[in-house]
């Protein structure tokens, strides 16, 4: 089972961790961005200022100014903190006003990133700069007192115990690099993982409480959070719980740990808690061989396996244990060490072997981004692409333009939004600008794209492509080709559904890799019709697998069999099992795979795919394709000038316009070329700018004693 297993290892400085006395704190001044002072980060309504400057001058009087906006999107609406204790189950009071955590930059320094929490009335994180790190820590019984120090590192030299080679794993996970023409990648979309936490009854003792607790699992993946936005990924944290007393045995072998981990999220987690990608077992517990990490590689979307466990117990800068959930569930991604060729603009990068606090890890590396590519196109994210409600309240500041706004930059990255050209105090457009976020907004000048520039590309010969209408700042809602429209991949006949066109042959080739081909009908009608693991229609998971049998006219849309030779038998995605016959000389092979509910298993055939002449796979049976195109049908078939959407609506093409398409008509002339330019408009005040750059750094909260640094170890 743990063949994949990523293992990461902390080696200690000779002499453990040191603390230092702080003789008096340093001067920490906190403003408004209108150079307005403040006493508190605190609002009339109970929350905390949207944006933040903070002066800080060292005991070595060195002056940084940090630019800050107050982050709150790592949380869904439904997010919830459960308390696990000997009398039952309770809840604990979290209210998302609370939030008190900051990213941003040094001012001036473009390279830099800073994480500040301003909870209870204390200032406390750091910032990067010049891959130099400063830790902020709170002066004692002093409000917004602290100190400001550059860490150190002791260790100069050490060694990763990696029982594997990061060239022989990046090897055996790139079967296939290119595979768009089989699976849509939907680049033009962010990915977004639904993550659950549990905090161990090691992690209780050591922090002390549950609210500190439950603080603590926020902020770390608040931390590996602002690490992932960077390459397109967000961190939602759908829940979390403490345990007050112990629910399984943590043992001090992580592989047996992990093992009960996945026990429990599966008899457990995935009936009990809201639905999520992965989920992380937080543990205080000493590990053997100083291991602090374990996840395995490439199990994001399985239901049962996609889960890693951290050491943590709060005594060290959140930016570690932070760096240990990005690095861990980079594995969980697929994603494997960085070996000398990989580079990041940063000196270190998060997948690398070891680290070091003083050089904390703020970039993927060259060889990671290749690595998340790959694993796009194998189906790693097929469990990504939802996306859950993470705004609970409305107010300005949010990130979401809402009634009354005409921006709303809040916490996001300068690349997906001008604060220049938007007043961050009243959520309103500076003049004379027309837009400060949207894909239909050209972010150089904060005005809106002429009509008909292309905002969302066709991924799929399924999809239809979106264009600007020239008024709105917003990229119209994504279309697709109705289901049941004709297609044809390698000159194979099949249909499309929900915007792509699947035949067995690409499903195959999905599975198992690029060339890979279905088998000869014969295998379907062998086996389907059987209702077990070799062959069915459908099944269900409890405690063990049903299984439905086919149909005899469903055959060709059950179990999917491939042509695949035993020497290469291995699936590209997690599989549970995978078998194979023979039939008049035919190899049948199949897969199993549980993603949950909301995953069709790969090992099935796709909806679209021809089963007889005018029909089609949908659900795994085979249907006609007169059913499917009958549900929100276009009218007039849109006078063969335009493309009945899934919405029922005609899209029309090359420039035709009402009544040369008919129906309800979407006209989408042909599109225009647009040269969008990153300079900066040169009549944009730059006093309303944050100075950030478009990825930061994780926010943090510490305890009472600076963490000196720590060499991490990451190995197989």
């Amino acid at each position: 089972m743990f063949s994949g297993i990523i293992f990461f290892l902390v080696v200690f400085a000779a002499g453990g961790l040191q603390n230092v006395a702080i003789a008096s704190p340093d001067r920490v001044l906190l403003s408004s961005t209108d150079g307005t002072p403040l006493t508190t980060t605190l609002t009339e309504n109970g929350g905390h200022v949207q944006q933040l400057t903070i002066d800080l001058t060292t005991s070595n009087n060195e002056n940084f100014i940090l630019d800050m906006l107050l982050s709150g999107h790592s949380f869904s609406s439904s997010y919830k903190e459960t308390v696990h204790g000997e009398s039952g189950i309770s809840y604990n009071n979290f209210n998302r006003s609370t939030i008190c955590y900051y990213t941003g930059t040094v001012r001036g320094q473009s390279k830099s990133h800073a994480g500040v929490s301003t909870c209870d009335q204390k200032i406390s994180g750091f910032f990067i700069v010049n891959d130099k790190t400063f830790t902020i820590q709170p002066f004692p019984n002093s409000k917004f007192a602290a100190s400001v120090q550059e860490a150190s590192d002791p260790v100069n030299d050490f060694v990763c115990g990696s029982k594997g080679s990061s060239n022989t794993l990046r090897q055996l996970s790139k079967r296939s690099t290119s595979l768009s023409s089989l699976v849509s990648l939907r680049d033009k979309r962010n990915r977004i993982i639904e993550i659950y936490l549990s905090g161990d009854y090691f992690f209780y003792l050591a922090l002390g409480s549950t609210s500190a607790a439950f603080e603590r699992m926020r902020s770390i993946v608040n931390a590996a959070n602002a690490l992932y936005n960077s390459v397109g990924i967000y961190i939602v944290l759908v829940g979390s719980e403490v345990w007050t007393s112990p629910i399984f045995r943590v043992d001090i072998d992580i592989s047996v740990t992990l093992t009960n981990f996945y026990n429990y999220k599966d008899t457990y987690l995935n009936a009990n808690v809201p639905s999520h990608d992965t989920a992380a077992l937080v543990s205080a517990n000493g590990f053997s061989s100083n291991i602090i990490g374990l996840g395995s590689l490439g199990t994001m979307c399985s239901s049962t396996e996609s889960g890693v466990v951290i050491k943590d117990g709060g005594q060290y800068n959140v930016a570690f244990p932070g760096a240990i959930l990005t690095h861990e569930v980079g594995h969980v991604l697929g994603l494997v060490h960085d070996n000398t060729t990989c580079s990041c603009s940063s000196s270190a990068c998060i997948m690398k072997s070891s680290i070091s606090s003083v050089n904390v890890p703020t970039k993927f590396s060259s060889c990671s981004l290749n690595d998340l590519a790959n694993n796009w196109s194998k189906g790693y994210d097929l469990c990504l692409w939802n996306i859950p409600d993470i705004n609970a309240s409305t107010s300005c500041g949010n990130g979401v333009v809402e009634d009354g706004e005409t921006c709303d930059c809040g916490g996001l990255p300068s690349d997906m939004c001008n604060p220049s050209c938007c007043n961050a105090a009243t959520c309103q457009l500076f003049s004379p600008y027309q837009c400060a976020s949207g894909f239909c907004c050209d972010l150089s000048t904060c005005k809106v794209y002429q009509a008909n520039t292309v905002c969302r590309g066709a991924s799929d010969t399924c999809d239809l492509q979106e264009l600007c209408d020239g008024k709105s700042a917003y990229c119209p809602e994504d279309t697709y080709k109705h289901d049941g429209t004709q297609c044809a991949v390698d000159g194979v006949t099949a249909y499309c559904s929900e915007g792509r066109c699947r035949t067995r042959d690409t499903q195959c080739a999905f599975v198992w890799g690029l060339g890979i081909k279905s088998s000869p009908d014969s295998c379907y009608t062998t086996a389907n019709m059987r209702g077990s693991s070799m062959g069915s229609c459908r099944k269900t998971f409890t405690s063990t697998p049903t299984y439905y049998p086919c149909a005899a006219s469903d055959v060709l849309c059950g179990q999917l069999f491939c042509d695949v030779s035993y020497e290469n038998g291995n699936t590209q995605l997690q599989d549970l099992y995978t078998g194979y016959f023979t039939t008049a000389g035919t190899t049948c092979k199949y897969a199993s795979f549980n993603f949950g509910t909301q995953i069709s298993d790969p090992g099935y055939v796709p909806n679209g795919v021809t089963c007889g002449n005018n029909k089609m796979c949908y659900n795994n049976s085979c249907r006609a394709v007169s059913d499917i195109l009958s549900v929100t049908p276009c009218s007039d078939n849109c006078t063969s000038n335009g493309i009945c959407n899934n919405k029922g609506t005609c899209q029309c093409l090359n420039g035709l316009k009402y009544p040369e398409c008919a129906g309800n008509i979407i006209t989408i002339p042909a599109p225009t070329t647009t040269t969008t330019s990153t300079k900066k408009p040169s009549n944009i005040n730059d006093a309303h700018s944050l100075h950030r750059p478009s990825s930061f750094i994780p926010i943090v909260s510490f305890h009472t004693s600076i963490a000196l640094p720590l060499i991490f170890r990451y190995c197989l």
